[in-house]
């Protein structure tokens, strides 16, 4: 009997568990649906409303064709961009907000008093472009069945509304500037009939127009007469001017002699002085005198360079006359970077690092297998390039200088100050 007793209270107890199981999971899931139908009524709304606008873009395509590709550029879909931006501008949206249309729909009423009514339809409202195509869609969602469309229908004619009023203020600017353009494009054509009705009498005229040589000619000379001499520099580049003949292409290093032939060498033909310009290389004279004699072989390539310059590049001597390069080398030696020197000099009261030992050029240039000549006046030096010239063999004609004085071309140096 006792036996049966305790069978009968576990059967009781195991029941009593289930039905709280039951209950719990019954409350558990109860809970849940409530609150998912709370969320789904208050957070989603049911009925939704979409509108296609299309945009003319400068790409034509076709016409609404919802395919899933990507077409080859991506100019209208920019373009389209821009639009959905200008729906979300706040006039477009403001003037929506402001329609009788929109004031009267229950999803107006309802905006929270927490929120405004610009915020709520930026946040509900869905612009995007259609992809493959040049169309945006306008869509938007509310929980009253009666609301969305008329939101969506105001919103497409707030954005069509601007974007004419736009246009036509664009309009109405380009038609001004193509006005203005168009007069003076008269203006110049009438002008140019003007000079073109000149020049026919002037033809039938038989009249020669005059020659400028001689004109030019006299502007050349008075330029050379108004030139400030510098010595010992426009002696020496007078007479190398007189040494070479008119068809001599010059290459200046960045030398003093150099220098000064910027603006005093007379050039007579084409392609006839080649500097470096403003870069100011220096050692840039030789290896380039060797091209431009290769090009032009049967013109005389006159280089003028200074010792420090030369030495950039004196192995270039073997290459002069195991080729046959016909050069003559014009190296104005002051055993020094004497152009540096002298401004250091000038500048700071002394010359820093700018003494050079040198070889003697004559004997280097002989042990190479070119011919030397060594002049000892350098206002005579025309007369030796003009003997180099006619060896027809690759030369080197040392002229021993001493320190040149600055040009007054160059401007007004820095000068250090005197001791007192």
């Amino acid at each position: 009997m006792a036996s049966s007793n305790a069978t009968l209270t576990d059967v009781l107890g195991m029941i009593r568990r289930r039905l709280l199981s039951i209950i719990f999971l019954f409350v558990v899931f109860g809970s849940m649906a409530c609150g998912g139908f709370y969320v789904w009524w208050v957070y989603l709304p049911t009925y939704s409303a979409v509108g296609l606008i299309e945009c003319v873009t400068s790409v034509p395509r076709e016409s609404l064709a919802i395919a899933d590709e990507r077409l080859p550029d991506r100019e209208h879909e920019r373009f389209v961009l821009t639009q959905v931006q200008m729906v979300e501008s706040p006039n477009v949206i403001n003037a929506v907000l402001a329609s009788d249309d929109v004031r009267s729909t229950q999803w107006f009423l309802d905006i929270p008093a927490r929120k405004s009514a610009f915020d709520e339809l930026i946040e509900q409202l869905t612009v995007q472009p259609v992809r493959g195509t040049n169309h945006m869609s306008i869509s938007m969602a509310t929980r009253h069945r009666a609301d969305a469309r008329p939101i969506v229908e105001q919103v497409m004619q707030q954005y069509l509304e601007s974007v004419e009023t736009r246009s036509a203020d664009r309009f109405r600017d380009d038609l001004d500037i193509a006005s203005g353009e168009l007069t003076r494009a008269r203006a110049s054509l009438q002008a140019k009939r003007e000079q073109l009705k000149a020049l026919a009498e002037r033809l039938r005229s038989g009249k020669a127009r005059p020659s400028a040589t001689a004109e030019l000619a006299e502007i050349k000379e008075s330029i050379f007469a108004a030139a400030d001499v510098t010595q010992p520099q426009w002696d020496i580049l007078r007479s190398l001017q007189a040494g070479c003949p008119d068809d001599t292409i010059l290459v200046p290093d960045s030398t003093q002699i150099g220098y000064y032939s910027f603006p005093f060498w007379k050039v007579e033909r084409p392609k006839s002085y080649i500097g470096s310009g403003y870069s100011g290389n220096l050692g840039y004279a030789f290896p380039t005198g060797l091209g431009a004699k290769v090009a032009q072989p049967d013109r005389p390539v006159v280089v003028v360079a200074g010792d420090g310059g030369f030495m950039y590049n004196p192995q270039e001597m073997s290459t002069a006359v195991q080729h046959g390069i016909n050069i003559v080398v014009v190296v104005f030696n002051d055993n020094a970077f004497g152009n540096v020197g002298r401004d250091l000099d000038l500048g700071f009261g002394g010359a820093y690092g700018t003494d050079l030992h040198n070889p003697d050029f004559s004997r280097l240039a002989r042990s190479y297998g070119m011919k030397a000549i060594k002049v000892d006046d350098p206002a005579t030096v025309g007369d030796s390039v003009a003997d180099a010239i006619q060896m027809n063999a690759p030369v080197l004609v040392e002229v021993p200088v001493g320190r040149m004085p600055v040009p007054a071309f160059f401007g007004r140096r820095p000068q250090a100050a005197k001791a007192s």
